[in-house]
């Protein structure tokens, strides 16, 4: 059974510029969405509409940039693997080519001072300096050399990848958080938590979560009850300080004040999307 030859179209290079197109043009069409034509109504629900679209078409671009990721990781490491093994092999030759010059060196000239011995004992043996004037030896020391390089460039091509896609990825949360909060329907993986501050730090653990594009919302304004959506993957420590809580534990989505009602509300449709995948 012939293999079926892979399309261009289906390599991560080119779904990742596809998927990348679908986006930009879905976020396009929402900026170009006139919120006056119409009936406030429509409006709405075409701007739902087009906000899931975006939503979808950046969940696909993001799984289509992790398999591209994942394709250029891998296809580096199996370069480095075959520069490490080049490596090795050059260990071998220079070796050899080190002893050919050594016993070509050890006729020609005083072995004492070759190796610091005798009358040569106050000066450092000249034999290491000597070999790297060797021809021989220089050329494999500089492929050496060259493969070492070429192995760490890489190294440091994937490790500054990753550090920047931990960066773009913490920047995508917050940006969904501010979109959120700002009235989106957005897909994102919220718990909700209860926060009591200690009296008097009420309006200080508030500000924290705000600065943080954390969904909250203070229960009563003379109290000190604070209800908030923290990422599923986190806790409540390192959102506010903690000197400043009384007491945090999570909550039923339905005890909510109805502010992060309708805030968990827009989160909802993304998960239930993504479970009936």
């Amino acid at each position: 059974m012939s293999r079926k030859p892979t399309s261009e179209t289906t390599t991560p290079a080119a779904q990742l510029e596809t998927a990348r197109a679908e986006h930009e043009a879905a976020e396009k069409e929402l900026a170009a969405l006139d919120v006056h034509a119409g009936t406030l109504d429509a409006a709405a629900t075409r701007r739902r509409e087009l906000s899931e679209r975006v939503e979808i078409a950046r969940e696909r671009l993001e799984v289509a940039q992790a398999r591209f990721d994942e394709y250029e990781y891998g296809r580096i490491e199996t370069e480095i693997g075959q520069l490490q093994a080049d490596a090795r092999q050059i260990e071998n030759e220079l070796q050899i080519a080190r002893e050919k010059a050594e016993a070509d060196l050890r006729q020609h000239l005083n072995p004492d001072w070759l190796d610091g011995r005798g009358r040569f004992s106050s000066e450092r043996p000249a034999l290491g300096g000597l070999l790297g004037f060797c021809n021989s030896v220089a050329e494999v020391e500089g492929r050496r050399d060259a493969v070492r390089a070429r192995i760490g460039y890489l190294e440091r091509k994937i490790a500054d990848r990753r550090q920047e896609r931990d960066r773009q990825a913490a920047a995508e949360r917050v940006d969904r958080r501010r979109r959120l909060i700002g009235g989106d329907a957005v897909a994102v993986d919220l718990t909700p938590w209860r926060f009591v501050a200690v009296a008097g730090f009420g309006a200080d653990v508030a500000d924290s979560l705000e600065r943080k594009f954390v969904p909250m919302a203070v229960v009563d304004p003379r109290g000190r009850e604070i209800h908030c959506l923290l990422p599923s993957d986190s806790g409540p420590h390192g959102w506010a300080d903690g000197n400043h809580l009384e007491s945090v534990e999570q909550m039923d989505p339905a005890e909510l004040c109805p502010a992060m009602a309708g805030v968990w509300s827009r989160a909802t449709p993304s998960k239930k999307r993504a479970a009936s995948r």
